[in-house]
């Protein structure tokens, strides 16, 4: 039996296809010109968007709660490797040869430390509500503020990928940066909001037009790299 996406999970379903697209795109890519940022873009966004249709995905199969909570765990953990990647993206966009790489994963790692150990504890507490149309599955409120932290990676990495394309004289290649800049920099507030005020429900309209944008100006990035090697 299959069931309608419930509405709210809807906006993880688009944002993780744009995702996913894009770090393929990226990955291939990093197999032309074997570039460790494209490789590291790709590598991220794959990751990520593996994890946010395993946040979404499953509810077209299942409402089993059990094996909703096992998706989500698997979704977790593709989120925390994201969020490792993440770390070497900020370290190689800002700091690549001034500090030592620890110093920007040491953060990460106790938060994805922080984040799976709350999620287990309190995993048997959480229970899934489908009501009109929607599902509510909260984040433990302790795990949803390590991943609010875990989620700063975004941010960072937006606003250096935007600082890097001020320099690049190439047109294309500095509006391909600033798309993913600014991408990666919106996706970061908008997932931290709903996960600080939300406990990553993301049952508000706010975070819900959110990854909608996200995921549109991923798109236009996609086909802004396409036309790149057509041209």
């Amino acid at each position: 039996m299959l069931y309608a996406l419930p509405v709210n999970v809807i906006p993880f379903f688009v944002l993780g296809l744009s995702i996913l697209l894009f770090g393929i795109r990226g990955i291939y890519l990093y197999t032309k010109q074997k570039t460790p940022l494209i490789f590291y873009f790709g590598v991220s966004a794959a990751l990520g968007g593996v994890s946010a249709l395993m946040y979404s995905v499953p509810f077209i199969f299942t409402h089993d709660v059990t094996a909703l909570k096992i998706t989500t765990l698997i979704g977790d953990l593709f989120y925390f490797a994201t969020t490792l990647v993440m770390a070497r993206l900020i370290w190689y966009l800002g700091f690549n040869k001034k500090i030592a790489f620890g110093w920007v994963l040491t953060p990460y790692l106790i938060a994805i430390i922080g984040a799976f150990v709350a999620s287990i504890v309190y995993l048997p507490t959480i229970h899934y509500e489908f009501i009109d149309n929607t599902v509510l599955y909260p984040v433990p409120l302790v795990a949803s503020w390590f991943f609010a932290a875990m989620s700063s990676a975004y941010v960072f990495v937006g606003l250096l990928t935007l600082r890097s394309a001020r320099v690049v004289q190439i047109s294309k290649q500095r509006i391909r940066l600033y798309l993913i800049g600014s991408a990666f920099l919106l996706g970061g507030i908008f997932v931290i909001a709903n996960f600080l005020f939300f406990q990553g429900s993301n049952t508000n309209v706010l975070s819900t037009i959110g990854y909608i944008i996200v995921a549109i100006i991923l798109f236009i990035g996609i086909f802004v790299i396409a036309r790149k090697k057509q041209n």
